[in-house]
């Protein structure tokens, strides 16, 4: 079975082949990553819906395959389907739904064989499930940038929760300076957390994978 991901950047794709693979080859899927090409040269970001949008249907190609994406919520860009819409919505959990349901609708000649996904806020969301393990990870960590981040946590309660008024690598950015390198620093911390963790403190992308073993127990 084949699943085709169509990820914003190059760090969601490193994300996908090296933490997400082994648990989706697990479930039988062949998985495919493609970064988001933004014009003739250039891979990496979301700069206009449009191009995002002929650029996942381009994904379907001829043979038979599940298509979903992992892009952020921060920063989507203004011609994303329902983005005025929902900012009405009361919280964050309940905007990315929606947002996830019209992009659904708009590529609706993907149906059944698609599953939208939008992370919560951004990646860096993924790496608060362990603030000791952010701190293990960089260079100039100490006693005090620990107490940093668990000070963050604590006062958005979740991971998810960290919100795109200053997103999680931003407060990454402001604990850690330039030591903090997301290509660099950013899987090998994922890595460490393992997907398990991930998973439990990260509700959101949870409802995700349960999406993708949903559909590959009833495609065997």
């Amino acid at each position: 079975m084949l699943l085709k991901i169509h990820v914003e950047g190059d760090t969601e794709k490193r994300f996908v082949d090296r933490v997400l693979i082994s648990y989706l080859t697990s479930l039988g899927f062949i998985v495919k990553v493609q970064t988001n090409q933004t014009d003739a040269t250039h891979f990496g970001g979301l700069s206009t819906y449009a191009q995002f949008r002929k650029n996942t249907i381009r994904l379907r190609g001829h043979a038979p395959c599940l298509i979903t994406t992992m892009i952020d919520l921060y920063q989507l860009p203004s011609d994303f389907p329902g983005k005025d819409e929902a900012e009405s919505r009361k919280n964050a959990e309940e905007k990315v739904l929606f947002l996830e349901q019209k992009l659904k609708e708009d590529l609706d000649e993907l149906s059944p064989d698609f599953i939208p996904y939008i992370q919560l806020h951004e990646f860096e969301a993924l790496l608060f499930s362990s603030v000791d393990t952010i701190n293990r990870n960089l260079q100039n960590a100490t006693p005090s940038t620990l107490s940093k981040l668990k000070t963050v946590l604590h006062k958005f309660g979740e991971p998810e929760k960290i919100d795109t008024n200053k997103g999680p690598s931003v407060h990454l950015k402001e604990i850690y300076g330039t030591q903090y390198q997301k290509i660099y620093h950013g899987i090998p911390i994922a890595e460490n957390i393992g997907l398990e963790v991930i998973r439990e403190k990260c509700p959101h992308f949870d409802s995700w994978l349960k999406k993708l073993e949903e559909y590959a127990c009833s495609h065997r």
